[in-house]
């Protein structure tokens, strides 16, 4: 009687552990395409939003993320120009060919007197938009990293 308690206790044990700790991962895959941002950031690396975004991303600890150093290596051995691509159809093949599940990109834009920050996620096995989010803040700037968080939380 006694085993067999011990091994209704060990299978419960065992059915309740999270896969993770089996090293096998059950999030969700994403990479972070382009962002589109024009005329707004004076002194400041446009290249590096991207990066921003990755960071902010990886704060919600909420996907498995490719991080930057692995999409350039990617991009450079595949021949994958990620620069330029805001499109659905152009986010879901370069997603295939990074074998993710969910693409992010988005657009910071300057409109009047304020600062537009859109980011919308694609699901890459449908080519479809999963989730599109939208905020406006004043332009201020130096405050960018924020927007991002607001606008990604």
């Amino acid at each position: 009687m006694k085993r067999i308690n011990l091994i209704i206790i060990v299978i419960l044990i065992l059915t309740h552990l999270n896969l993770d700790a089996f090293g096998q991962s059950t999030r969700t895959t994403m990479a972070i395409g382009d962002i589109d941002a024009k005329d707004i950031f004076i002194g400041t690396k446009l290249n590096a939003l991207p990066e921003l975004v990755i960071l902010e991303m990886n704060k919600i600890d909420k996907y498995d993320l490719l991080d930057q150093y692995d999409m350039r290596y990617l991009a450079k051995r595949d021949s994958i120009e990620i620069k330029g691509c805001y499109s659905k159809i152009c986010l879901a093949a370069i997603g295939k060919q990074l074998h993710v599940d969910k693409m992010l990109s988005g657009s910071i834009l300057n409109i009047g007197d304020n600062i537009t920050v859109t980011f919308r996620l694609l699901d890459v096995a449908t080519g479809t938009i999963d989730k599109s989010q939208t905020n406006e803040f004043l332009s201020i700037t130096t405050e960018i990293r924020k927007m991002i968080e607001i606008t990604l939380s």
